[in-house]
């Protein structure tokens, strides 16, 4: 298995980014019990952090209801905004999620 590591930029979670890239591989009850875990980790963390752990679980529940394909149309929606007039606090979270987005890549 060779993913793309994403540990380090600015919103990555290392361990979030291994659940990610489980997540992806795993079938239905493995994605399962993969949520659960990062539902778990979220308890012990908080600011940006939480932030990012929470984009993590949005995005796996999302693949779930919507599919893979989820991560591509989630990328050029957040790209199209960091383009966008918004402000520099916004265009900083839009990066943080842009930044995880590959971790869901088998």
């Amino acid at each position: 298995l060779s993913t793309q590591s994403t540990w380090g930029l600015p919103g990555c979670l290392e361990n979030f980014d291994e659940l990610a890239a489980g997540y992806i591989t795993s079938d239905e009850a493995g994605r399962t019990k993969t949520q659960k875990e990062a539902e778990q980790l979220l308890s012990s963390l908080s600011g940006d952090e939480l932030q990012s752990a929470k984009f993590y679980l949005n995005v796996m529940k999302k693949i779930s209801s919507k599919g893979s394909e989820f991560t591509a149309t989630e990328s050029a929606r957040l790209e199209k905004l960091v383009n966008s007039k918004i402000t520099d606090e916004k265009k900083k979270q839009m990066k943080r999620k842009l930044n995880i987005l590959p971790s869901f890549k088998a």
